[in-house]
């Protein structure tokens, strides 16, 4: 059978028609495919709302403020201007009775060795030194003296050495001229001996070393001279208004040059030290009251006794008393101060995520099945920040509702909707 001529032309016009369904229905199953893809993206984050699994998290109860050091420190002042030696580093715990430092006074005594022989002869004319009794008390005198040298050098007591020698000095008979004594004969002999006494100190403290007061720590900075913060003061010194008004600026001495009488170098002793912390509100703490609690100073973790609370219209101090780690908290004497009351495990999710229902209870939505949501009440300890820390309740995960029961609360492994703006009333299921 012969074929039409334009057969072969009919059959690829047949086949290109049939190319043209294929690729069309070829694109219309991937249009229909990528808009099943973007409805399902669109629907779980666009239209959806947003949902986060709590973080196990571990909640400290505190009470926090700046608390200052109340603490038993004597200060020594320096007793003539010289050249300082240190023998003790800032922050050292010494003994009683160790030589902290030295001064070097570097003065000319000399017309003050003048003024005392002028002085010891005055006492002699009034005391008529010749007198064979005044002489055998003298000779006595004297041997007293000699002793006390050797046995300062012994002691190596340089004050004490140098005092004595003067003292010694001052015995062997000078020639002095009557009519310099004019003023000096005026005076009654305990006028002399006093002023025989401030000037022999006064050439002794040449050479002066400088003892610690009491066992305990050294430093070369001062902020409290007029001892405001005490440890010897009554506790009810310590009020929100007494603590305005103390200035706790610090002073650093510890240079190679010093005056006299100023401030030199302090000894804290860290038998026991205290804290008084002013807070909010004395409700915080009334339950702690003669209680050991744990407390960070700075950064340095320590326990300390809680003593007591003072109020005023002011506000309300914390007393506490502590005994260990005052090498690593003396300085500074205003620092910030966490009294932690409580430790428990906690769970933190989004604080946008909390809502309330019609009867005020607090509660978040978590995903429940088929797109429902279920409200779910918690007890929101704090808000840090822009999350809530949830009370993971008792053994059982209840908590104490509103209206006093126990209810049921939030898990760790509930997925939390964190976009509750976005949840259908209609969807939502009480317990």
């Amino acid at each position: 059978m012969k074929r039409p001529p334009n057969y072969k032309m009919k059959l690829r016009r047949k086949r290109r028609a049939k190319m043209r369904r294929r690729r069309f229905l070829f694109y219309l199953l991937v249009l229909s495919l990528l808009a099943a893809i973007f409805f399902v993206l669109y629907n779980k984050y666009v239209v959806a709302p947003k949902i986060a699994e709590p973080q196990v998290v571990e909640y400290r109860d505190v009470v926090k403020g700046e608390g200052y050091l109340l603490l038993d420190e004597e200060i020594v002042f320096t007793k003539a201007n010289g050249i300082a030696i240190y023998n003790v580093q800032e922050g050292k715990k010494v003994p009683k009775n160790v030589e902290v430092a030295d001064i070097n006074v570097m003065n000319d005594n000399s017309k003050v060795k003048d003024q005392l022989i002028r002085i010891q002869a005055a006492i002699d004319f009034k005391n008529d030194s010749s007198n064979n009794e005044v002489k055998d008390e003298e000779q006595r005198e004297d041997e007293t003296v000699i002793r006390n040298i050797q046995r300062f050098i012994r002691d190596k007591d340089n004050e004490k050495l140098v005092s004595s020698i003067n003292t010694l000095d001052l015995s062997t008979k000078h020639t002095v001229n009557v009519s310099e004594l004019n003023e000096l004969l005026k005076l009654s002999i305990s006028d002399l001996e006093e002023e025989k006494e401030k000037l022999t100190e006064k050439i002794a403290s040449t050479s002066s070393d400088y003892k610690s007061p009491i066992s305990g720590i050294v430093s070369y900075t001062f902020d409290d001279i007029k001892k405001e913060l005490s440890i010897h003061l009554p506790d009810e010194t310590f009020t929100a208004d007494y603590l305005k008004n103390v200035n706790v600026g610090t002073i650093t001495r510890g240079k190679s040059k010093v005056s006299e009488k100023k401030a030199f170098f302090r000894c804290i002793g860290d038998t026991f030290y205290k804290v008084a912390l002013p807070i909010d509100d004395p409700r915080l703490m009334n339950a702690y009251i003669g209680k050991t609690v744990p407390i960070r100073i700075g950064k340095v973790m320590t326990e300390a006794y809680v003593k007591g609370i003072n109020e005023d219209e002011s506000g309300t101090v914390a007393i506490l008393e502590l005994r260990d780690h005052l090498q690593q908290v003396y300085v500074p004497r205003k620092q910030k101060t966490v009294i932690i009351k409580n430790t428990l495990p906690a769970i933190k999710v989004p604080k946008e995520a909390i809502v309330k229902n019609k009867k005020g209870q607090e509660g978040v939505y978590v995903n429940a099945v088929r797109h429902f949501v279920k409200f779910v009440p918690v007890d929101v300890l704090a808000v840090r920040g822009d999350y809530a820390i949830l009370n993971l309740g008792d053994s059982k995960q209840t908590i104490a509702a509103s209206g006093g029961d126990r209810v049921k609360t939030l898990r760790r492994y509930d997925e939390v909707i964190i976009e509750p703006n976005k949840v259908d009333r209609e969807k939502i299921v009480y317990q």
